[in-house]
């Protein structure tokens, strides 16, 4: 069982994804990360086939954006 459930239906403990302020010359297009035990899940998402996603340990989620500073 991934995000969704067999009826498509949104469970109700998924991760919540936000967007990562970011900058610069080959930047990926859309960055996110989602706070999960122990760090943080990042994402990148592209218009084409290519995107990753990564394990960031941070145990006390000290990772702020500028906007949170």
């Amino acid at each position: 069982m991934g995000m969704f459930d067999f009826n498509n239906e949104k469970i109700e403990n998924s991760a919540h994804w936000e967007e990562v302020l970011c900058s610069g010359k080959g930047r990926p297009q859309n960055l996110v990360r989602a706070k999960v035990p122990g760090g943080w899940l990042v994402e990148s998402r592209s218009t084409s086939a290519y995107g990753g996603l990564t394990f960031m340990p941070d145990p006390e989620h000290l990772w702020l954006q500028e906007e949170e500073k």
